[in-house]
């Protein structure tokens, strides 16, 4: 578990706290830890996502370059990221920019970037934000609620802006051999803000009903 605020990732088994891991100022975003290496996503002038071993006490390393928005606060408000642990690379989601990225999982550096804004709830959402006057550049439309990864795909909950906000569509992404998007699911209800998936089953958490619902899928 990601402490931004403390500074520090707290592991758990079983329920039992392990001990922590103290790391630079992180974000309360999805992250993975693989081989030893924790890849946790933060923003700032120094990059994207840092990356920090478990068992050592050397500090964190910096990689990944912000996407420049505006003036250099902006860009760091508009820079938020999931990221996604998918076999032999990562994947890089913004919360408030149309894109997905690709990242090789040993040299950490960018493989493809995969531009969203021509999907219809990208489009549309992007075209009622354009509307809007945005007088803070500490505020922003979030385009992604939340992400999930599984076996080559990546699963966005996205946004549905409009006269009632709802958040309800999400969009399949496959990543091999390049990223694509080959499905788009509508939920029932009208406010979801977080998803697992399975083989079988998207599991979604009804914010406005407080309970965890199941849609299965074909694979």
């Amino acid at each position: 578990m990601v402490d931004g605020g403390m500074g520090r990732i707290s592991t758990f088994l079983n329920e039992s706290y392990i001990g922590s891991t103290p790391i630079d100022r992180a974000l309360d975003k999805r992250f993975f830890y693989r081989e030893g290496e924790f890849f946790v996503p933060q923003k700032s002038s120094r990059g994207l996502f840092l990356t920090k071993f478990k068992d050592r006490s050397d500090s964190c390393s910096y990689y990944g370059d912000l996407e420049k928005v505006g003036n250099e606060m902006r860009t760091v408000t508009m820079n938020g990221r999931d990221l996604l642990f998918a076999k032999d690379c990562f994947i890089s989601v913004p919360d408030a920019l149309p894109f997905i990225e690709k990242y090789d999982i040993k040299t950490k550096k960018i493989i493809q970037k995969y531009d969203l804004s021509g999907i219809e709830v990208f489009k549309n959402n992007i075209d009622f934000i354009l509307k809007k006057d945005i007088r803070s550049d500490k505020s922003y439309y979030v385009l992604t609620r939340d992400s999930y990864g599984i076996d080559g795909h990546v699963f966005l909950l996205c946004s549905n802006y409009g006269d009632d906000y709802k958040a309800r569509t999400i969009v399949r992404v496959s990543l091999y051999p390049e990223m694509k998007v080959i499905a788009t699911y509508t939920l029932p209800a009208d406010f979801y803000n977080s998803i697992c998936v399975s083989k079988t089953h998207i599991y979604a958490f009804n914010a406005l009903e407080a309970k965890i619902e199941s849609f299965r899928y074909e694979f």
